[in-house]
């Protein structure tokens, strides 16, 4: 083995070995040199990519900044659009009751005044109702005019039905309201 390493040492001392050092020396600083080179690409690209992600973090900031006020706006609107709704809701509760108020007072008063249509002999009490036979009125029917209590009361039921669309409408104006 020493006689391999001897002759090994003797090729390397001699001209063509020591180019091939020099070779070898050379190969190594151009490995290294591309390896640096290779590390500086790496971390310049790296600086791109950083200055890139902050660019794109600044834009999405301000892009959540305009919905945020353009969320803000709308709900604004939406409570404008309420605020009205409720007014105009009020306002026809009160024409409304003002309306009933009225007709329920002259129903017991006696100016308004109910009928139903009868066949003769058909009051189930035994007493006979006030009947008349009116224009109109076919097959022998008559009328019976139903007392000022029972015509405030059917009027006030009438008003009590129409409360509940009136309720059932404003629910319907706030969800379309949402919805826009």
């Amino acid at each position: 083995m020493t006689i391999i390493l001897a002759k090994l040492a003797a090729f390397f001392a001699g001209p063509i070995g020591r180019w091939i050092v020099v070779a070898a020396l050379i190969s190594a600083a151009l490995f290294a040199g591309g390896v640096y080179e290779r590390d500086i690409g790496y971390r310049e690209g790296l600086d791109v990519g950083a200055k890139q992600l902050e660019a794109q973090a600044k834009a999405n900031a301000s892009a959540v900044i305009a919905l945020n006020a353009k969320n803000r706006k709308q709900e604004q609107d939406q409570q404008k659009d309420l605020a009205q709704d409720g007014a105009e809701y009020q306002k026809q509760i009160d024409i409304a009751h003002q309306i009933r108020d009225r007709d329920v007072a002259a129903a017991r008063a006696g100016a308004i005044k109910l009928w139903i249509a009868t066949h003769p002999g058909s009051s189930g009490d035994g007493s006979a109702p006030k009947a008349s036979t009116a224009p109109g009125v076919g097959d022998g029917e008559t009328r019976a005019e139903l007392p000022p209590a029972v015509t405030s009361d059917l009027l006030a039921l009438a008003d009590d039905a129409d409360a509940v669309v009136r309720q059932l409408t404003a629910c319907q104006t706030i969800v379309e309201t949402y919805q826009k």
